[in-house]
């Protein structure tokens, strides 16, 4: 077996090249590697590292979000280079003059046997000299740590930050003045920023119902959707068990007929999808300031889907998530305190129009705490409201209303992981306190956040 030289590379000499090389081991999961291998030929990269200056830097595929973690190696890993790429590295100028940790500096290799004393003698004792052309390794550097990927939650809590400023009011943007707006985001733009997928934040931009106009990302305020929802709303044709209530309730109670007792589900947990002509739509939308039909085609795609196959554009909504929107929107319009449950169930039965019987609490279930008679009182609280921090969410939950039942709470702690019920169940082992009262049990505050 021929013999190699190993030496370590001049760390000051590779400091100063440009071309030099560093390294990092990742570890891909299966379905990973798979998605990498299969995505060679293609020219967009499969994974990107996302994240802003001050977020954890996350991998990101098309529609995952993965997070890093450095694992220490038990063994070492040595990456090197043989000698025929020092020598290629060498013809072009670049290694020439690179020294080496251990072993004689190329500059002092010889064809010699050995070394010569003072006086011109050999000396016999000292090592021999290796030749220049013979083969060796050089240790480029050492890996200590692997960064492997476990999937993550999108944390997508500074979007509304960043879009504030960017509303969309129907208006065009003021050149200049004290109403001019800041400099809107692109897409590109925006997902460099954002320590989340593609998918992920095409997904939170539907949440927050923004528009691209003019291939600028624009959220539509409050204010503006408070006039656009009972615009479209009132362009509906009312489905028939609203039209006709009372004939729809008997011929229910006949199909249920000797049948055993069930409890009666709300009007509000039952679909609602309704048919509507597009330019009925866009002829209540540009009555409320909205003649732009390209973004009036974007807000309703919020909420259904665009027919245009026959002479005439049709759209299939859902109704109750109109409805639910306009509750949403009432809730965030009151602030985050506490208002009287009955005025906003008046208001918000009022701009529904023919929908007024769906408007039931129920719809806004995970958005809003409630608290019954004698207070009756209904507040606004969304989870992107609360700290990401599983100790502060906590905390905040608590200092809200000091217990609760589970299907309660879980709605306001589910997106801290992502819908895991084991992630959800080991958060509760750690910050929560069960007690059982009269066959309820209750979460309580476990206080380890003091």
């Amino acid at each position: 077996m021929a013999e190699r030289l190993v030496v370590f590379a001049d760390q000051a000499a590779a400091s100063n090249d440009a071309s030099t090389s560093s390294y990092q081991l990742l570890a891909l999961p299966p379905a990973l590697l798979t998605h990498l291998v299969a995505s060679t030929s293609t020219s967009t990269a499969p994974f990107e590292v996302r994240g802003d200056g001050t977020d954890s830097a996350v991998l990101v595929t098309e529609s995952q979000t993965y997070s890093l973690r450095g694992v220490q190696n038990s063994n070492s890993l040595c990456v090197c280079t043989g000698s025929s790429s020092r020598a290629a590295a060498s013809s072009n100028g670049s290694s020439s003059s690179r020294k080496r940790w251990f072993g004689a500096r190329d500059s002092a290799v010889s064809d010699g046997e050995g070394d010569l004393d003072d006086d011109g003698s050999e000396d016999k004792l000292a090592p021999a000299k290796r030749k220049r052309d013979e083969p060796r390794i050089e240790i480029e550097t050492v890996l200590h740590e692997t960064l492997e990927l476990v999937p993550a939650v999108a944390r997508l809590e500074k979007l509304e930050g960043l879009l504030r400023g960017t509303e969309y009011t129907g208006d065009e943007t003021p050149e200049s003045g004290e109403g001019r707006l800041k400099q809107p985001f692109t897409f590109a733009s925006l997902r460099s920023r954002l320590p989340a997928s593609d998918a992920e934040i095409r997904q939170a931009l539907s949440r927050h119902r923004v528009v691209t106009h003019h291939g600028f990302l624009r959220p539509l305020p409050p204010a503006y959707l408070l006039q656009l929802l009972p615009a479209v709303l009132s362009a509906l044709p009312l489905p028939a068990r609203l039209a006709h209530p009372d004939r729809a309730a008997g011929k229910k109670s006949l199909q249920q007929k000797g049948k055993s007792h069930k409890a009666s589900s709300d009007v509000a947990a039952d679909p609602l999808r309704v048919d509507a002509d597009e330019q009925d739509l866009l002829g209540a939308l540009d009555a409320v300031e909205c003649s732009d039909e390209e973004i009036a085609r974007q807000f309703l795609e919020f909420f259904g889907t665009r027919d245009g196959s026959g002479k005439r554009s049709k759209w299939d909504l859902d109704a109750l998530a109109l409805v639910k929107e306009l509750g949403i929107v009432l809730l965030a319009q009151g602030g985050f305190g506490q208002q009287p449950a009955g005025p906003f169930l008046g208001q918000w039965k009022s701009l529904a129009g023919g929908f007024a019987p769906v408007c039931e609490l129920s719809l806004l279930v995970g958005l809003h705490l409630f608290r019954p008679a004698p207070i009756s009182s209904v507040q606004y609280l969304p989870p992107s409201r609360l700290a990401p921090d599983p100790a502060t969410r906590f905390s905040e939950l608590f200092a809200l209303q000091p217990r609760w039942l589970e299907a309660e709470m879980s709605l306001f702690v589910d997106d801290l992981t992502g819908g895991d019920k084991k992630k959800r169940d080991a958060l509760v082992l750690k910050f929560v306190r069960k007690v059982k009262e009269k066959e309820v049990t209750y979460w309580t505050a476990r206080n380890l956040w003091g």
